[in-house]
């Protein structure tokens, strides 16, 4: 059973679909992925990727970013 907050987040999709646990749009410390098949948003753990690979992984985007920006 949800809250009514978290049961509006999970209404709006706003949850990992692996876990089913939500999130806000404002959490900016869970390290999140967004899969490039369904475009939702996954907590890198559940994907199995260490806090490692994820920094990894965001310097990666961040520096592709600049590159097509």
């Amino acid at each position: 059973t949800l809250c009514n907050a978290c049961g509006r987040l999970y209404g709006q999709g706003k949850f990992c679909p692996l876990c089913d646990k939500v999130y806000r749009d404002s959490d900016y410390e869970t390290p999140m992925l967004c899969c490039e098949g369904c475009e939702k948003w996954v907590h890198a753990h559940c994907e199995g990727m260490s806090e490692e690979e994820y920094q990894a992984y965001e310097v990666q985007r961040i520096s592709l970013e600049l590159v097509s920006g």
